[in-house]
């Protein structure tokens, strides 16, 4: 039990580099000694798309996304995300659109690789997203229901690092159970098995 983490390949920017051992530092005084199993992956790709970070514990798959930002942020399922009046990926999708497409991308992955069965342990439509910033952010969380529709609401996640623990301690759903040789299971239908020795 307790907490792995391992990358899957290393970021190509050293900022994001930096980012992941400061989170698998974070993470691990939080789950080192934990009854839970709870593993990190990073860097994984999953039908094309390249995702930061994924998180496994008993009750939640959560993809997350890093962000290099700090500072006030605002929201909004489609339209330009800011952050103290700077516009968040300003030539691409704003981070609830990438992680959205993250979030099914892993879902197609796995759909695909898990063994028949999997639907009894694991509902995948409830996989969840974590936009994750390096640096301190001003966001109300409960604002998140009147900020996104209803739906993306009970999914989508936002923190930051100094919040990190408690954010994912409040991530859950009831139709998730991944316990035991589950992980080893999901793991393989990731291609991510060889990176840990039989969690």
């Amino acid at each position: 039990m307790g907490f792995k983490a391992a990358l899957n390949f290393r970021y190509s920017n050293t900022h994001e580099n930096r980012f992941w051992n400061n989170l698998v530092s974070a993470l691990n005084k939080e789950f080192a000694d934990s009854d839970e199993q709870v593993v990190l992956i990073g860097n994984l790709l999953a039908e094309g798309r390249e995702i930061d970070a994924l998180l496994i514990k008993e009750d939640a798959l959560v993809v997350i996304d890093f962000k290099d930002y700090g500072g006030e942020l605002t929201i909004s399922e489609n339209e330009p995300w800011t952050i103290s009046g700077t516009i968040i990926n300003s030539s691409r999708k704003n981070p609830f659109v990438q992680l959205s497409d993250n979030k099914y991308a892993l879902l197609d992955a796995l759909k695909k690789k898990l063994p028949n069965g999997y639907e009894n342990w694991i509902n995948l439509g409830h996989i969840n997203a974590l936009v994750l910033f390096h640096q301190p952010i001003q966001y109300d969380v409960a604002n998140i229901q009147y900020d996104l529709s209803h739906p993306a609401s009970k999914w989508f996640n936002i923190s930051d690092l100094e919040n990190i623990s408690q954010t994912l301690m409040e991530v859950t759903s009831r139709e998730t159970n991944i316990r035991g040789e589950r992980v080893d299971i999901l793991l393989k239908a990731l291609g991510c098995i060889d990176l840990f020795d039989a969690v």
